[in-house]
Order: structure tokens, then sequence, then C-alpha cells
């Protein structure tokens, strides 16, 4: 994305787009090939001579190979602009590709870090919770890295928060912010479709929109789908299979055995590991914390999610006190 080839090439079952040639060698390099410790054992750290051996893999535009990243092509560019940001502008002060990969990092932890700052000083309900789920270990982790994540959720979270912010107003929606909604609606359907997500836009009330309802709500999730449409419409003309798989037999499958399909989409929401993976498994899904974190973690979040100062039952309770301290104040003159 960064150098601008944003639209990937298929070449027989591999895609992916024609780069410098060492940033092959540093994936095979920096990556666990040869040293399956690097995921299987905790307490596995990489050596200073490692991490200069790494620093000697430079960029050079003149040699170039054919790189395959299938995973990763599919996705639209909006996935990975905070990186390419940083890549380029690192690749303007040095060649090495260890210092452009780890200001593509920071690039990407700014960016999460920025929004999600947002989310919390603009949501009037949870603060403590949007807080606390936000800079869960996972959520640091993919903000930390290059991964699509850290845009979808950080995206997510200040959707989420306008949305809230909306339901709380005495005013009208602000122009501004309508027009906020459309761009982070279009960025999480581009992402990962998370189209579940843009249905909490019905949560505001048809009062805060000037009588202009349905009009608005178009406004805002009519492009989502629209670029959603188009990008798959040129995924779905170069998509490879991935790990050798058969996307069509999966399809046949669901389509002859939707109530299997059914019993493993609950047996995967309602599975213990859900839970650890969603606060937290650092390195590749295999570094868990003591049980006792992930119970503490859960206490805390659900204390600050009904008893909280900002949470939504205390709002209103304190709102219904005023109605009535007001209206025993009127009965009494």
């Amino acid at each position: 994305v960064s150098v601008l080839k944003i639209f990937s090439v298929k070449k027989e079952t591999m895609l992916g787009n024609n780069l410098p040639c060492a940033i092959q060698g540093f994936i095979d390099a920096a990556s666990d090939k040869g040293k399956e410790v690097v995921y299987a054992q905790s307490g596995y750290k990489y050596s200073f001579k490692e991490f200069k051996k790494l620093l000697n893999f430079e960029l050079d535009n003149n040699k170039q190979c054919f790189l395959n990243y299938p995973n990763m092509a599919i996705y639209s560019p909006l996935a990975y602009l905070p990186q390419s940001i940083g890549i380029l502008l690192a690749s303007f002060l040095s060649s090495k590709i260890l210092l452009i990969f780890l200001a593509a990092r920071i690039f990407n932890l700014l960016f999460f870090t920025l929004l999600c700052f947002y989310a919390i000083k603009t949501t009037p309900y949870l603060k403590w919770v949007f807080a606390l789920v936000l800079s869960c270990p996972m959520c640091i982790a993919l903000a930390s890295s290059l991964s699509a994540d850290a845009v979808l959720v950080s995206c997510c979270a200040l959707f989420f928060a306008k949305i809230l912010e909306a339901v709380n107003s005495d005013n009208y929606m602000k122009t501004k912010d309508i027009f906020l909604l459309v761009i982070l609606s279009v960025i999480i359907a581009m992402t990962k479709q998370s189209f579940w997500f843009l249905l909490f836009i019905f949560l505001i009330p048809k009062d805060k929109l000037q009588k202009k309802y349905f009009s608005v709500l178009s406004f805002v999730l009519v492009p989502s789908f629209i670029f959603y449409f188009l990008w798959s419409m040129y995924v779905s003309s170069i998509m490879v299979p991935l790990n050798d798989s058969d996307a069509g037999s999966h399809v046949n499958y669901i389509i002859l055995h939707p109530l299997a399909f059914f019993v493993i989409i609950l047996k995967t929401v309602f599975n213990i590991d859900v839970l650890y993976q969603t606060i937290g498994v650092l390195g590749w899904k295999s570094l868990y914390f003591n049980n006792i974190y992930y119970l503490a973690f859960v206490v805390v979040l659900l204390a600050n999610l009904f008893c909280g100062e900002n949470c939504p039952r205390k709002i209103r309770d304190k709102e219904h006190s005023a109605e009535e301290k007001l209206t025993k104040y009127q009965f009494l003159r």
C-alpha cells in the first residue's frame, strides 16, 4: 500500500506482488522457520545477535521478487493506511527493513491510541469499560503489530462511542459527526466486513436527526455496502485457496447441514478459550496468563459495567431522581 501497489497480482496458486527481494529474506530470518521454540516456549527471547542480523536487511528496489501474501491481499488498503504511512515516512530516512517495520508498528499503535482516546473521551457511558477493553493485552498486542485488527477495533470503538453520544445528547446530531460515521462505517465494512456492528446506528432516536431519520441512516450505511460490494467483486476475481482449503465445499456443507453449522458456531462462541483469547493470549496464541488474571479482569469489567459511575443504570436513576425532585418542588409551590 505504501508503494501504491494496491491491487494484487495472481500467479497460479499465489497471490501477491513484486516487491524488494530483501523483504522475503527478512521474513524468513525473523520468523520461527527452523527454530520452533519461538512460538512453543514462552521463555524464548530474541538475542542481540539475532537483532543485529535483522538490521543487515536493507531495501533494494532494483532487486525485486514476487512475494506471496494471499491472506493479506484480500483486505482493502484502508485496513493498512496507518502502517503504510509509517513505512513511507521511515523509508525516506532509512533503508533498513527492521527500522521501517518498527516505524509501521509505531504508527499503527499511535492511530489506535488516538482513536481509542477520542472514543473514551466521547462516550457519555461506560468510560472505564471502554478503557478496560481497549487496554487489555490482546488489544495492545494487536495495536502494536501490523495487523488490520488495530484499525478495525479502534474504528469500532469510536463508532460506538459516537452512537452513545448521540443517544445521550439533547441536541440534533452535528453534520460533522454524521460524516465521521460515514467514514468509520466504510472503514469497518471494508476492513473485515463487520456489518453487524453498524447496526448500532439504529440506537439513535429519530428526534436526534431533524426528522430525516431514514435519509441520514441511508447516507451512513449505503456507501459502506457499495464500497464493500465493489471490493468483493475484485477479491472474488483474484482469490486463491488458503492452506489448500476449498471454499466451495465449505459453502456446500453449510447449505446442506445448516443445523450442524449452527452447532459449530455455538461451540465456537461458548468456548472458554474464546474468553482467554479475547482478553489476551500473546505470541502465536500460545502464551496464556494465569487463570487468576482472567478471572480478575472479568470481575473488574462486570463491576464497572453494572456499578460504575458512568453506567447507564446509574445515569437513568439520577435522571429519575431529578425529575421526582422537580415534580415535588412544583407540587409544593
